[in-house]
Formats: structure tokens, C-alpha cells, sequence
């Protein structure tokens, strides 16, 4: 998953997800580390995890405007 959401809780959900890219948290301060995961920001935390964008087909699902880029550079996208 790939989410403006912070990390550690996406991580703490018990959702299924092999991989979560989000906002970095540093605990238990509660402060953002980095940028937060959105618009350009979500396309380029997941070209840095998965970089052989050639290597891979990319399907993506969307709901919001900081999905916009990562839905652009996908080889199927779907607007939710």
C-alpha cells in the first residue's frame, strides 16, 4: 500500500500489506519525519522501493488528488 497515511499505523492495523509506503512517524514524539506521502511524493517513495519501473506491470487504485501522479505513471489506473 501506498498512503499519505502515517506508517506505523498502517503497520499496527493488521492489515495484510507486504509493503506500506507512507508518512514516517518518529515515536512516540509523534513528529513527521520527512515529507509527507502525497501527490509527487507517493509516485517518488514508490519508484525509490520498486526503481525497475520496466520490470513490472504497476496497477493502481486511487481516491484523492495526492493520488493524481501515482495513478499517471501506472500502466492500469482506476479512479475509485
Amino acid at each position: 500500500i501506498v498512503t499519505a497515511n502515517f506508517e506505523p499505523f498502517i503497520e499496527m492495523s493488521g492489515l495484510p500489506f507486504d509493503v506500506v509506503i507512507g508518512t514516517k512517524l518518529k515515536l512516540p514524539e509523534g513528529k513527521i519525519v520527512g515529507k509527507n506521502c502525497w501527490g509527487k511524493e507517493k509516485l517518488n517513495r514508490f519508484l525509490e522501493k520498486f526503481p525497475d519501473r520496466d520490470q513490472y506491470q504497476l496497477i493502481a487504485f486511487g481516491d484523492s488528488a495526492g493520488d493524481k501522479e501515482l495513478l499517471g505513471s501506472a500502466d492500469v489506473a482506476t479512479w475509485v
